[in-house]
């Protein structure tokens, strides 16, 4: 029986933002592509619109930064939560049972 009583604040906030970043990208991206098939902006454009319009590249830094900050708080609050219920009821208790290979049989 294995009992996860604390987890590490900084790596675990930095997983999470890490993830955050990641959803943006894709977010801009699906974004872009619902752009063209709606034929709001052409695929030759799509660099032009991004850095000639300010608002527009400001906008995708917005998301990225935000989205990023926010996984990394969330992820550092919640690890600070867990840290510090499990030290007053105890932590996740795990029951790892391994499974033999069936050609050693």
């Amino acid at each position: 029986m294995y009992e996860i009583k604390e987890i590490k604040i900084w790596p675990f906030a930095r997983s999470l933002a890490l993830v955050g970043f990641i959803f943006s990208i894709i977010a801009i991206v699906i974004f872009f592509l619902f752009m063209i098939l709606a034929g709001e902006i052409d695929i030759d454009e799509i660099f032009l619109f991004v850095f000639k319009e300010t608002e527009a590249f400001a906008a995708m830094l917005g998301i990225i930064l935000a989205a990023t900050a926010g996984f990394g708080i969330v992820g550092a609050l919640s690890t600070l939560i867990y840290n510090y219920i499990s030290q007053k009821i105890g932590g996740i208790k795990l029951d790892i049972n391994y499974l033999e290979d069936e050609n050693k049989k």
